[in-house]
């Protein structure tokens, strides 16, 4: 399998000093003002836990939790597991569903792992590509010219890393459609739902809509708890979400027993959280598009309808991974570049979900004036 390029560029820059201005998540919480928010239930859970293994399936409560979210009809016991955050997910729920026999076809650009698990496999796998001339909408002919007899498995992204796209619920059910059609399984990677710019927006889960849907969750982004790794599968298909255990049992077996009651505890006053993270995320987000507006010689972009994270072009120099490296050495400031993502043009990823991105921002409007003083 290929090396992780995103990962081992943020491993290798991320916890070395520079700021993260291209961070993919929210501010973190910490531990203690959740704690704060847990009832008289969650606080006895808490003080009494056993640092004991727990279920392979994640602790019942949770499981409850999260499905408060997706359709009544699923079953705690049936239709869900909790996994060590939304990589373990996707790599065992990509591992459960295909053969080296099967073809997969990825939205692109992509999180490495979308595309790289199916190719460890053994896969045929076709990239389904967003262009930015489209305002990065997903391509529903080209997706239908991609469909072979062997197809098993759709992965897509919405909204969408790094571009931040979000499509319209009635494109979601022509791809819904499409994949029906032919009896393809549709993972739809929903890490970046609740953190809509529009909450009028916001899309149903794919496992609620479509018998053969696979949502992919996680309590990293929109509820800023990285550090818990937290995250789950939910599908219509029990034997899937069988076969997921099983790779599970070869994975991480079981969750953090501390992280799933702090978990629980969050998802209990889901509200207050996203309503707080959401405040900042789009006071972020309105200083973010003034600054394109007031360097659009230099840049432009798509602008984001989901997620805390932009997909940017410089327009006068080819070589981001250079600019890259500039901010970072002059100004301490750590930008993504497209590469990472396989992407040949001259775009980077910026974030705008923590706290200090005012800070930032600032230091990065300091840089492109000085730079274009000399």
């Amino acid at each position: 399998m290929e090396g992780f390029k995103l990962e081992e560029y943020l491993g290798k820059y991320e916890f070395s000093g520079p700021e993260m201005l291209c961070a993919s998540d929210l501010e973190g919480w910490k531990m203690q003002d959740i704690l704060n928010m847990a009832d008289a239930k969650s606080q006895a859970m808490w003080q009494n836990l056993s640092l004991a293994y727990t279920e392979v399936r994640g602790h019942p409560l949770l499981r409850e939790e999260i499905l408060k979210d997706y359709s009544p009809t699923f079953h705690k016991d049936k239709n869900i597991i909790v996994t060590a955050g939304a990589e373990e997910a996707l790599y065992a729920t990509i591992k459960a569903l295909l053969t080296p026999n099967d073809h997969a076809i990825i939205m692109s650009p992509c999180y490495q792992s979308h595309f790289e698990i199916p190719k460890s496999i053994g896969c045929q796998v076709s990239e389904w590509s967003l262009n930015p001339k489209e305002n990065w909408q997903p391509d529903l002919r080209q997706l239908k010219s991609l469909i072979q007899p062997n197809t098993k498995l759709i992965v897509i992204n919405i909204p969408h890393n790094p571009t931040g796209m979000l499509c319209s619920e009635s494109i979601l059910k022509e791809i819904i459609k499409i994949a029906e059609a032919h009896g393809i399984y549709l993972l739809n990677d929903e890490i970046y739902r609740f953190m809509e710019h529009d909450d009028a927006q916001r899309l149903p889960n794919i496992a609620d809509i479509y018998t053969r849907g696979i949502s992919v969750n996680v309590m990293t982004k929109a509820y800023g708890l990285a550090g818990l790794r937290i995250g789950w599968v939910v599908s219509n298909d029990t034997k899937l979400i069988s076969e997921i255990e099983s790779y599970k049992h070869y994975l991480s077996i079981c969750n953090s027993a501390p992280s799933e009651i702090l978990a629980i505890i969050a998802l209990k006053n889901k509200h207050e959280i996203l309503n707080i993270n959401k405040d900042y995320l789009l006071k972020n987000l309105t200083l973010l598009k003034k600054f394109m507006k007031e360097h659009q010689d230099q840049f432009e972009w798509v602008e984001p309808s989901g997620g805390c994270i932009g997909f940017i072009k410089l327009k006068n120099e080819p070589d981001v991974s250079k600019f890259c490296d500039r901010i970072r050495e002059k100004e301490n400031l750590l930008l993504l570049p497209a590469d990472v993502y396989h992407v040949s043009e001259p775009y980077f990823r910026i974030g705008f979900g923590r706290k200090n991105f005012p800070t930032c921002l600032d230091k990065f409007k300091k840089y492109l004036q000085i730079r274009k003083a000399s």
